[in-house]
C-alpha cells in the first residue's frame, strides 16, 4: 500500500492532488482529481443554446469548451498545451480523450 506524502485541495478548482510513495520501490505518485460534473453541466447548456454561439461570433469570438483543469493535464499528456495549440488540435484532443461533452458549440470555429 503507497504511503500518503500530501493531500491538498484547492477550493477555487475543486482539484485535489495526492501525493505518494511506494514502500517497495520508492517511487513517488502524483494523482490528480476533479469533480467536473458542473462543467460538463454548462457545457451542455451553452452547446444546446442556439443562439449562444451566434452571439458569441457577432461579437468577435466564441467559447469553443469548458476544460477544467484535470483534463489539461490529461491532454497535456498527449501533447497537446491548450494555451499554445490552435482550437482545432483542442478539439481534436478533447475527442480522442473521450471528452468531446465539454464542447460548448458544434460549429466549426477556425477557417482553413
Amino acid at each position: 500500500m503507497p504511503d500518503l506524502l500530501e493531500k491538498t485541495y484547492d477550493p477555487m478548482t475543486g482539484l485535489m492532488t495526492r501525493t505518494s510513495t511506494e514502500e517497495s520501490t520508492g517511487k513517488m505518485f502524483i494523482e490528480t482529481f476533479q469533480d467536473i460534473e458542473t462543467n460538463i453541466k454548462l457545457a451542455t447548456e451553452q452547446r444546446n443554446d442556439d443562439d449562444f454561439t451566434a452571439k458569441g461570433i457577432k461579437a468577435g469570438f466564441a467559447k469553443m469548451a469548458t476544460i477544467p483543469n484535470s483534463v489539461v493535464t490529461e491532454l497535456l499528456g498527449i501533447g497537446i498545451n491548450v494555451y499554445t495549440c490552435p482550437a482545432k488540435d483542442i478539439i481534436l484532443g478533447l475527442k480522442r480523450l473521450n471528452k468531446d461533452h465539454l464542447l460548448t458549440t458544434t460549429r466549426k470555429l477556425w477557417r482553413g
